[in-house]
């Protein structure tokens, strides 16, 4: 009988730790789920808030086009030291830090049209950066209630004719 007590001792414990580890993982399922969702990126040329020109980079869970994205989307606004051609795959070339202390960008994301919400941090690692297409990097940004990170990689960069200044 002492033996059946001890496994049930034992089995209770590992059923409380597996119960912990799960409960840990729905608190922070925003972090441990949002990993690179957002697969579909399209780039494209805005002006910053003082009319200059910016690179705007969306990422989204997906789309067709530059006028078609499923919601929600991901939005990094760079205003200054704007990203210039390169291409030197696997290393960590430009890093962008965008954040509500600086202003050289901002990061935004958007549920619907009128939810959106601004991050608090945001790093953007360019591998590869080009005006014609193709760019890929890495993203990790903070929102006051959660962190969002992954890679991405497109080849869309979207024609609007913005005029700035």
């Amino acid at each position: 009988m002492k033996k059946v007590n001890k496994v049930m001792n034992k089995f209770k414990k590992n059923v409380i730790l597996i119960i912990i580890i799960i409960a840990a993982n729905v608190t922070n399922s925003n972090i441990l789920f949002s990993e690179n969702i957002y697969k579909f990126a399209t780039l494209r040329h805005d002006c910053a808030p003082w009319d200059s020109r910016s690179i705007v980079l969306n990422l989204a869970p997906g789309g067709k086009n530059c006028d078609d994205i499923t919601l929600p989307v991901m939005s990094f606004n760079f205003w200054r030291n704007l990203p210039a051609p390169f291409k030197q795959k696997g290393k960590s070339v430009k890093v962008y830090k965008l954040s509500n202390d600086n202003d050289n960008g901002s990061a935004t994301i958007c549920y619907a049209s009128n939810n959106c919400k601004r991050a608090i941090n945001a790093t953007i690692t360019f591998t590869e950066f080009s005006h014609s297409g193709k760019t890929s990097g890495k993203y990790e940004v903070q929102f006051k209630d959660e962190t969002l990170k992954g890679t991405f990689k497109t080849d869309k960069w979207c024609d609007y004719k913005d005029i700035c200044g």
